[in-house]
């Protein structure tokens, strides 16, 4: 009896230790799996796998390089001192940590394919275990071509601009310069899907077998794509994802001719800040040059015939005047720009004289009607902060209508003057900044212009009527939810947000505003401005929504909710999602 219980015993131990030895075995085995990240990267166009591409992690502690399957794996080590197994996974010193967070945020990289910024597509959050981590690249698109001179040793200085949509409008920004080879071949890379212009800068011809030192100067002006005389009437080229476009440019020699320009009047301090700009034929845009002397306070360059209007825009600088009693100095910021126009005709200028006039100082009035003053912020106007460090919940800038005149203007908020300071002539959309929690702009003007549909034009040396800004704070309130995602993008590693746009339908006087909010939750949206407006909801941001355009808003026409809010009212929508696949 003792000997069998003592083999049941041991036959029970056997069997326990086997089973331990298992389970072991087992949590060995599967421990790699709760410790690992895998996934594909795929082209997000044709969506097939991309080999060779290197995935990491934001905090470069993991690296790895897809297999010609375009997957990937990574092993994170739980204790100090293990390592990974994975033979094309790279870790850094840090790595050997215990992991901080269970979330990692992934990204992919390949020549030929375009770098994401922050926040784009193929930056994805996934967490530990994750096992179908798809990580999208956007093949980059190529303008190529060649700039033919008539004599083949000028080189070019070819500039690119694309179409972008700030605040709801189109802009032509500046991408990139390149300057032509030898050949004459140019070539823009690492380019998105998109609209551009091309042209080339001026070219004067130093040919030595050609240019006589003391006789008549020539050439090349700016030659717009494909053969257009200005940045507007250029050709706009069209490029999708993965495409290479051939633009080939013909400059044409023509005569030069000195221009010199005196600048007279009120001069800024740092009048080395003048920006000169050059429009021909009457075109604003980029392609001509001049330079300034400010030791000569001299405008001078090179123009072919034609007639320009010249610009001179100066920015702030600091003046001390003393007073009149002898008594003490005065110190303030200056600024001043001056515009002439011009017509050279087959001689040399050098007797034109630009009169420069101190900037535009704007009064801005702000007047508060609150109808809770209890919860009101009790906003003084003295501690508006207006193009500056908000200090309340109110900011007013100004942005140029065009990429062509002035640049952002750095205007100063003046608590004595209660003015922006200092503005540059152009043309300008008034944005105010405002905490939405408070209130909305109820209204904005400048004498009869109403500064929400049109701009503000500021004239050189004019004087421009105060805008007067009103805030309310009996707005709508919008509280929603937008329809579920598809199972796939629940299941996905990756931590999805959608983004809502309250857009005012034409003659609305509704304005516009944006929310980012977790995907699949409720959002919220107070002190909605009365009027009507399309509710759109996106699973990630539009950066090319030109809401300001009807024609471009047409296409969503029968997409969205269309609600029609009153002050006061408070309403609960539900937004279907439009999938950024679908756009």
């Amino acid at each position: 009896m003792s000997v069998r219980l003592r083999l049941g015993a041991v036959a029970f131990f056997v069997v326990l230790s086997c089973t331990s030895a298992a389970v072991s075995a087992q949590a060995q085995e599967a421990e790699p799996e709760e410790n690992t990240i895998s996934g594909v990267v795929l082209n997000s166009i044709t969506h097939e796998p991309i080999a060779r591409a290197l995935v990491t992690s934001t905090d470069n502690r993991l690296a790895a390089f897809t297999d010609t399957n375009g997957q990937f794996e990574f092993e994170i080590p739980k204790r100090a001192g293990e390592k990974s197994s994975t033979a094309d996974t790279l870790v850094n010193p840090a790595a050997s940590a215990p992991p901080q967070t269970k979330m990692w945020t992934l990204t992919a990289l390949k020549p030929g394919y375009l770098r994401q910024s922050p926040g784009g597509a193929a930056y994805i959050n996934v967490r530990l275990g994750q096992k179908d981590v798809t990580l999208p690249l956007t093949p980059e698109a190529l303008i190529v071509g060649k700039v033919a001179f008539p004599d083949p040793t000028n080189r070019a200085r070819v500039e690119l601009y694309r179409r972008e949509v700030r605040d709801g409008i189109a802009h032509w920004s500046p991408t990139g310069t390149v300057h032509t080879r030898s050949d004459g071949e140019f070539r823009f890379a690492d380019l998105a899907a998109g609209q551009y212009k091309l042209f080339t800068r001026e070219v004067l011809d130093r040919d030595p077998l050609t240019v006589d030192p003391g006789g008549q100067l020539y050439g090349y002006p700016p030659v717009y794509f494909p053969a257009a005389s200005d940045f507007g009437s250029a050709g706009v080229i069209t490029v999708a994802a993965g495409q290479t476009f051939q633009a080939n440019l013909s400059p044409a020699k023509q005569r030069y001719y000195p221009v010199s320009i005196t600048t007279t009047g009120t001069m800024p301090a740092n009048d080395s800040g003048l920006q000169i700009v050059v429009s021909a034929q009457g075109h604003r845009g980029p392609g001509y040059e001049l330079g300034y002397d400010p030791s000569q306070r001299v405008i001078s360059g090179l123009l072919p015939n034609g007639n320009y209007t010249i610009e001179a825009l100066g920015y702030g600088g600091v003046l001390t005047i003393s007073s009149s009693d002898g008594r003490g100095l005065t110190t303030f910021s200056t600024s001043a720009s001056g515009m002439i126009k011009l017509a050279v005709a087959e001689e040399s200028i050098n007797n034109a004289v630009m009169q420069l006039v101190p900037n535009s100082n704007i009064p801005v009035n702000v007047t508060e009607q609150f109808t809770n003053p209890a919860s009101s912020p009790a906003f003084q106007i003295r501690r508006a902060t207006i193009n500056g460090a908000r200090t309340n919940y109110l900011n007013v800038g100004l942005e140029p209508v065009d990429d062509f005149g002035a640049a952002p203007v750095g205007s100063v908020w003046s608590p004595d003057s209660r003015s922006l300071q200092n503005v540059p002539p152009g043309r300008y959309w008034v944005r105010v900044d405002i905490d939405s929690t408070q209130g909305f702009v109820s209204s904005l003007t400048s004498g009869s212009v109403n500064l929400l549909r049109h701009p503000l034009e500021v004239g050189v040396g004019g004087a421009i009527a105060p805008i007067e800004l009103t805030v309310r704070d009996d707005g709508a309130d919008v509280e929603g939810s937008v329809e579920a995602r598809a199972p796939q993008d629940r299941a996905s590693g990756a931590d999805k947000s959608d983004v809502i746009y309250l857009i005012p339908l034409s003659d609305s006087a509704g304005q516009f505003r944006q929310l980012q909010f977790g995907g699949g939750s409720t959002f919220t949206l107070s002190q909605v401005p009365p009027g009507s407006y399309r509710i759109l909801a996106f699973d990630r941001e539009q950066r090319d929504l030109e809401y300001s355009n009807p024609e471009a808003m047409r296409e969503y026409s029968h997409k969205g909710v269309v609600v029609n809010l009153v002050g006061g009212q408070k309403i609960k929508i539900k937004v279907p999602l439009i999938s950024s696949d679908e756009e």
